[in-house]
């Protein structure tokens, strides 16, 4: 079985540098990291080139009409803003994993296009996520969602602290190289594991995502 943190942000998004990334990767015993900036796949690339013993997956985060998802295995951004019907096409023409973060962060959102991710499922929902502010009652509802849209559930830190790296993770019954840890998701050998980053950070996180959403609203 890998340890794999599968939501992981760097400097090139709202993250912490790559180097100490990788210190508390290998600090914490993990086997790999999905990186996930939002809108770019450069931290991907570049941490790729700093560790030969972490197995990386290059990933992205984006934001849908049915709230943020994280792309596993792409090899570019896509071309242009797509809702999430469009990125659930493209991402099967183009072999990638899609997961579906954090829903309880956009539990409004997700639940009003429940009816799409009936027909365009995910691969998996991300139901451990170590900056969840209520993290026991937002685990149970991303659970519940998981359980019933019948997909499997994942973890993952969604560090933007390097300090966080790996306090959720997701254990992949994998050979240690990036296509089969995919393959392994997408068949759903996988099991969610972790503990929640400590308090102070998540209501520091909470105020910064309110602060955004009031003024995107305003």
């Amino acid at each position: 079985m890998l340890k794999v943190d599968l939501h992981v942000h760097t400097k090139y998004s709202d993250g912490d540098s790559l180097e100490r990334i990788i210190y508390y990767a290998r600090r914490c015993n993990l086997n790999g990291l999905a990186i996930t900036d939002h809108n770019t796949i450069k931290g991907a690339l570049s941490i790729a080139k700093l560790t030969r013993d972490l197995i990386i997956i290059p990933g992205i985060e984006l934001k849908t009409d049915v709230g943020h998802v994280l792309l596993l295995g792409v090899k570019e951004k896509p071309s242009k803003t797509m809702d999430y019907i469009e990125l659930y096409e493209w991402s099967m023409e183009n072999n990638i994993i899609i997961v579906l973060a954090h829903p309880v962060a956009t539990l409004w959102r997700t639940l009003s296009r429940i009816r799409v991710l009936e027909r365009y499922k995910p691969h998996a929902i991300e139901v451990l996520n170590s900056t969840y502010p209520l993290y026991s009652v937002a685990t149970k509802l991303s659970e519940f969602i998981a359980k019933s849209l019948g997909l499997s559930g994942v973890a993952g830190s969604d560090a933007h602290r390097a300090y966080q790296v790996g306090l959720c993770y997701t254990l992949i019954n994998s050979n240690p190289e990036v296509e089969d840890v995919l393959e392994s998701i997408r068949r759903g050998r996988v099991k969610p594991l972790g503990s929640p980053t400590p308090l102070p950070m998540r209501l520091e996180l909470m105020m910064g995502f309110l602060s955004d959403f009031f003024r995107k609203e305003g």
